[in-house]
């Protein structure tokens, strides 16, 4: 890619934490972290462990998504096989209820817990993924209000098998771009809209048309798919110039886009987000970045007690201090009901902490997560 300096690559990433891995993120500016990070993202495992549900599911605002990344992130964690093949069969056992995004996710957790794709969950994921492109090169299903996220999702599940992102689904991604650089998850940009994709239009009652902009997570997986691709492309704005526009200087880590306020409220670093773009950076081969790895452990409540190494999505500043979101004691509420909150802000950060971009390939789940600690 002449643009972006996205490298291409054949999935030379992703196997297990090598030499090879670690002399590729000296060449990247990323710094050698102490295993701390580690242990952090297996603290959060253990976290996970403890909120999954008899069936083998992962609380989240979509059961089969929230247990497709909860069994991602562990098996990039290295931790808990048990737990994971029993969310992989429940996503098997599932999986007709699946949108294309969701089978992306699977085939993406499938693969990384080293299972086989020609037996698992009827044999013909990958071939459905496949089946789904379009005339335009698109990876969509009718009634998909996430387009741009699907087709990069289903791009990296295909990687995961073996199979780069294709030239007419790398053309009809780079299409899409945002001309800030990004993307944004529910559509190409298109004619009225301004750098960011947004349209300010108002349709004839004065309700806007357009609620969405490029944001920092639909961008990282772009890159990600981008960088599976086998020859170089050519964007028309580099991805790594709308990053910093979502950086938090407050808290250091990285916001869902770069409005600096959502929803009504301030924005500052978040769990998924801050992962998310430690991701990107990692397909960057001329980039100079330090990922921020205390800004991810700050979100951390602590490595004991009954939320050990559970994560905090946000901040919020009351009264001049910043306190994580949810607090603790709401996040222990939480946890009670189903922790669909926290739970997804615990499998968001581990990716990130293991310095691991996607697709990764069979990982070694050879341990369980860390024993439960008491802080007394």
């Amino acid at each position: 890619m002449q643009h972006g300096n996205i490298s291409s690559r054949r999935l030379r990433r992703s196997l297990s934490v090598s030499l090879a891995t670690l002399v590729a993120c000296s060449l990247l500016g990323v710094p050698a972290f102490s295993a701390t990070r580690k242990a952090s993202a297996r603290h959060g495992v253990r976290y996970l462990i403890g909120r999954q549900h008899a069936d083998g599911s992962f609380p989240g605002f979509s059961p089969l998504g929230s247990t497709a990344d909860a069994a991602l992130s562990m098996s990039i964690a290295g931790r808990g096989r048990a737990q994971v093949n029993a969310a992989l069969t429940y996503l098997a056992d599932h999986v007709s209820e699946a949108t294309l995004g969701q089978k992306a996710k699977i085939v993406l957790a499938a693969v990384a817990a080293g299972k086989d794709l020609a037996t698992y969950a009827g044999g013909d994921l990958p071939a459905q993924l496949e089946a789904s492109q379009q005339p335009s090169g698109q990876y969509a299903e009718d009634g998909d209000f996430s387009a741009v996220t699907t087709h990069a999702l289903v791009s990296l599940a295909l990687a995961a098998t073996g199979q780069p992102i294709n030239d007419a689904a790398v053309d009809w991604l780079a299409a899409a771009q945002c001309p800030d650089g990004g993307w944004q998850f529910d559509e190409p940009h298109q004619d009225g809209e301004d750098e960011h994709c947004f349209d300010s239009s108002v349709d004839a009652e004065g309700n806007p048309v357009d609620f969405s902009t490029s944001d920092s997570n639909t961008t990282s997986y772009a890159v990600q798919a981008i960088a599976t691709h086998e020859h170089p492309i050519d964007l028309t704005a580099d991805p790594f110039a709308y990053f910093p526009l979502t950086k938090d200087p407050a808290k250091g880590g990285y916001r869902y886009s770069h409005e600096t306020s959502q929803f009504g409220s301030k924005s500052y670093t978040d769990a998924n987000s801050t992962s998310l773009v430690i991701q990107a950076y990692l397909t960057c081969e001329t980039c100079h970045f330090t990922p921020p790895i205390g800004a991810l452990k700050d979100l951390q409540y602590a490595l004991c007690g009954e939320l050990q190494g559970a994560f905090a999505f946000t901040w919020q500043k009351v009264d001049g201090a910043f306190k994580r979101v949810p607090s603790k004691s709401e996040a222990k509420a939480e946890d009670d009901n189903d922790g669909s909150t926290v739970a997804g802000a615990t499998i968001g950060a581990i990716p990130g902490l293991m310095l691991k971009p996607l697709p990764v390939g069979p990982q070694p789940l050879d341990k369980g997560a860390p024993a439960h600690r008491s802080c007394a």
